[in-house]
Protein backbone atom coordinates (compact mmCIF):
# COMPACT_ATOMS: atom_id res chain seq x y z
CA UNK A 1 0.00 0.00 0.00
CA UNK A 2 2.58 2.57 1.03
CA UNK A 3 4.94 1.50 -1.74
CA UNK A 4 2.40 1.88 -4.54
CA UNK A 5 1.01 5.22 -3.44
CA UNK A 6 4.27 6.68 -2.13
CA UNK A 7 6.55 5.47 -4.89
CA UNK A 8 4.38 5.46 -7.98
CA UNK A 9 1.37 7.73 -7.54
CA UNK A 10 3.11 10.59 -5.75
CA UNK A 11 6.08 10.42 -8.12
CA UNK A 12 3.77 10.54 -11.15
CA UNK A 13 1.94 13.52 -9.70
CA UNK A 14 5.21 15.30 -8.92
CA UNK A 15 6.30 14.72 -12.51
CA UNK A 16 2.99 16.12 -13.71
CA UNK A 17 3.45 19.18 -11.50
CA UNK A 18 6.99 19.65 -12.77
CA UNK A 19 5.73 19.67 -16.36
CA UNK A 20 3.02 22.14 -15.38
CA UNK A 21 5.59 24.59 -14.06
CA UNK A 22 7.50 24.47 -17.36
CA UNK A 23 4.61 25.69 -19.48
CA UNK A 24 5.35 29.08 -21.00
CA UNK A 25 2.08 30.82 -21.88
CA UNK A 26 3.78 33.48 -23.99
CA UNK A 27 5.81 31.15 -26.21
CA UNK A 28 3.30 28.37 -26.68
CA UNK A 29 0.54 28.52 -29.26
CA UNK A 30 -0.87 25.12 -28.29
CA UNK A 31 -0.40 23.90 -24.73
CA UNK A 32 -0.03 20.13 -24.41
CA UNK A 33 -1.77 18.60 -21.42
CA UNK A 34 -0.39 15.08 -21.96
CA UNK A 35 1.10 15.18 -18.46
CA UNK A 36 -2.44 15.20 -17.07
CA UNK A 37 -2.79 11.50 -17.91
CA UNK A 38 -0.98 10.93 -14.62
CA UNK A 39 -3.90 12.53 -12.80
CA UNK A 40 -6.35 10.12 -14.36
CA UNK A 41 -4.16 7.08 -13.65
CA UNK A 42 -3.47 8.27 -10.11
CA UNK A 43 -7.16 8.77 -9.42
CA UNK A 44 -7.89 5.23 -10.60
CA UNK A 45 -5.04 3.75 -8.53
CA UNK A 46 -6.19 5.64 -5.43
CA UNK A 47 -9.74 4.44 -5.94
CA UNK A 48 -8.59 0.83 -6.32
CA UNK A 49 -6.30 1.14 -3.30
CA UNK A 50 -9.10 2.52 -1.17
CA UNK A 51 -11.47 -0.22 -2.31
CA UNK A 52 -8.84 -2.90 -1.61
CA UNK A 53 -8.18 -1.61 1.88
CA UNK A 54 -11.92 -1.51 2.66
CA UNK A 55 -12.74 -4.89 1.12
CA UNK A 56 -9.65 -6.95 1.96
CA UNK A 57 -7.44 -5.52 4.69
CA UNK A 58 -9.89 -3.97 7.14
CA UNK A 59 -12.08 -7.07 7.51
CA UNK A 60 -8.94 -9.09 8.29
CA UNK A 61 -8.08 -6.68 11.10
CA UNK A 62 -11.40 -6.67 12.93
CA UNK A 63 -9.77 -8.41 15.91
CA UNK A 64 -6.89 -5.89 16.09
CA UNK A 65 -8.51 -2.44 16.33
CA UNK A 66 -5.25 -0.53 16.89
CA UNK A 67 -3.66 -1.81 13.69
CA UNK A 68 -6.94 -1.34 11.82
CA UNK A 69 -6.96 2.31 12.94
CA UNK A 70 -3.33 2.73 11.79
CA UNK A 71 -4.14 1.29 8.35
CA UNK A 72 -7.11 3.65 8.03
CA UNK A 73 -4.98 6.64 9.09
CA UNK A 74 -2.14 5.75 6.70
CA UNK A 75 -4.54 5.21 3.80
CA UNK A 76 -6.44 8.43 4.44
CA UNK A 77 -3.22 10.45 4.80
CA UNK A 78 -1.82 9.13 1.53
CA UNK A 79 -5.05 9.71 -0.36
CA UNK A 80 -5.39 13.25 1.04
CA UNK A 81 -1.80 14.05 0.05
CA UNK A 82 -2.39 12.79 -3.50
CA UNK A 83 -5.67 14.68 -3.75
CA UNK A 84 -3.87 17.82 -2.64
CA UNK A 85 -1.23 17.32 -5.35
CA UNK A 86 -3.96 16.79 -7.96
CA UNK A 87 -5.74 19.96 -6.83
CA UNK A 88 -2.51 21.98 -7.00
CA UNK A 89 -1.82 20.75 -10.53
CA UNK A 90 -5.36 21.51 -11.71
CA UNK A 91 -5.26 24.97 -10.09
CA UNK A 92 -1.95 25.75 -11.81
CA UNK A 93 -3.22 24.54 -15.18
CA UNK A 94 -6.35 26.67 -14.70
CA UNK A 95 -4.19 29.69 -13.90
CA UNK A 96 -2.05 29.05 -16.98
CA UNK A 97 -5.06 28.97 -19.28
CA UNK A 98 -6.64 32.03 -17.70
CA UNK A 99 -3.35 33.87 -18.28
CA UNK A 100 -3.44 32.70 -21.89
CA UNK A 101 -7.00 34.02 -22.26
CA UNK A 102 -5.96 37.29 -20.65
CA UNK A 103 -3.06 37.60 -23.12
CA UNK A 104 -5.49 37.08 -25.99
CA UNK A 105 -7.89 39.67 -24.60
CA UNK A 106 -5.07 42.20 -24.33
CA UNK A 107 -4.91 42.18 -28.16
CA UNK A 108 -8.44 43.62 -28.39
CA UNK A 109 -8.68 46.86 -30.36
CA UNK A 110 -10.60 49.75 -28.82
CA UNK A 111 -12.83 50.08 -31.90
CA UNK A 112 -13.85 46.39 -32.06
CA UNK A 113 -17.01 47.00 -30.02
CA UNK A 114 -18.08 50.16 -31.77
CA UNK A 115 -17.91 49.44 -35.51
CA UNK A 116 -19.43 51.90 -37.91
CA UNK A 117 -20.88 49.43 -40.39
CA UNK A 118 -22.61 46.09 -40.55
CA UNK A 119 -19.66 44.62 -42.52
CA UNK A 120 -17.48 44.32 -39.45
CA UNK A 121 -19.99 42.06 -37.74
CA UNK A 122 -19.21 39.23 -40.14
CA UNK A 123 -15.60 39.07 -38.93
CA UNK A 124 -14.39 37.59 -35.68
CA UNK A 125 -11.81 39.56 -33.75
CA UNK A 126 -8.32 38.15 -33.18
CA UNK A 127 -8.92 37.64 -29.42
CA UNK A 128 -12.17 35.76 -30.12
CA UNK A 129 -10.49 33.45 -32.63
CA UNK A 130 -7.56 32.77 -30.27
CA UNK A 131 -9.81 32.06 -27.28
CA UNK A 132 -12.06 29.71 -29.24
CA UNK A 133 -9.02 27.84 -30.58
CA UNK A 134 -7.54 27.49 -27.10
CA UNK A 135 -10.90 26.41 -25.64
CA UNK A 136 -11.33 23.73 -28.31
CA UNK A 137 -7.85 22.35 -27.67
CA UNK A 138 -8.30 22.57 -23.91
CA UNK A 139 -11.63 20.73 -23.95
CA UNK A 140 -10.34 18.00 -26.26
CA UNK A 141 -7.31 17.33 -24.09
CA UNK A 142 -9.08 17.68 -20.75
CA UNK A 143 -11.75 15.17 -21.83
CA UNK A 144 -8.98 12.79 -22.88
CA UNK A 145 -6.91 13.04 -19.68
CA UNK A 146 -9.45 13.73 -16.93
CA UNK A 147 -12.46 11.69 -15.94
CA UNK A 148 -15.75 12.20 -14.16
CA UNK A 149 -15.73 14.77 -11.34
CA UNK A 150 -12.16 15.94 -12.03
CA UNK A 151 -13.14 16.83 -15.61
CA UNK A 152 -16.35 18.53 -14.55
CA UNK A 153 -14.73 20.60 -11.81
CA UNK A 154 -11.77 21.57 -14.01
CA UNK A 155 -13.97 22.72 -16.90
CA UNK A 156 -16.26 24.62 -14.52
CA UNK A 157 -13.25 26.40 -13.03
CA UNK A 158 -11.99 27.34 -16.50
CA UNK A 159 -15.47 28.50 -17.54
CA UNK A 160 -16.02 30.61 -14.44
CA UNK A 161 -12.58 32.17 -14.78
CA UNK A 162 -13.07 32.98 -18.45
CA UNK A 163 -16.52 34.42 -17.74
CA UNK A 164 -15.05 36.73 -15.10
CA UNK A 165 -12.22 37.77 -17.45
CA UNK A 166 -14.73 38.56 -20.21
CA UNK A 167 -16.97 40.61 -17.93
CA UNK A 168 -14.00 42.64 -16.69
CA UNK A 169 -12.72 42.97 -20.25
CA UNK A 170 -15.98 44.27 -21.72
CA UNK A 171 -16.23 46.83 -18.94
CA UNK A 172 -13.11 48.55 -20.30
CA UNK A 173 -14.62 49.28 -23.73
CA UNK A 174 -17.32 51.44 -25.18
CA UNK A 175 -19.88 49.43 -27.04
CA UNK A 176 -22.36 50.74 -29.59
CA UNK A 177 -25.53 49.00 -30.74
CA UNK A 178 -23.80 47.36 -33.72
CA UNK A 179 -20.78 46.26 -31.68
CA UNK A 180 -22.98 44.94 -28.90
Amino acid sequence: LTGIVGSYVETALELSYSRTTRIDVNNSSDISLAFMRYISMSTEILSLTSASVKAVFLPLLNNVPSIKKQIIDITNTQIRRCELLINIILEDVTRIFLNKFNNSLSKQKKKDFSPKSQELLDQDTLPAVEIVTVLNSLHLQAALYLKAKNLELFLNKIGEGLYELLLNHYGKFQVNSIGG
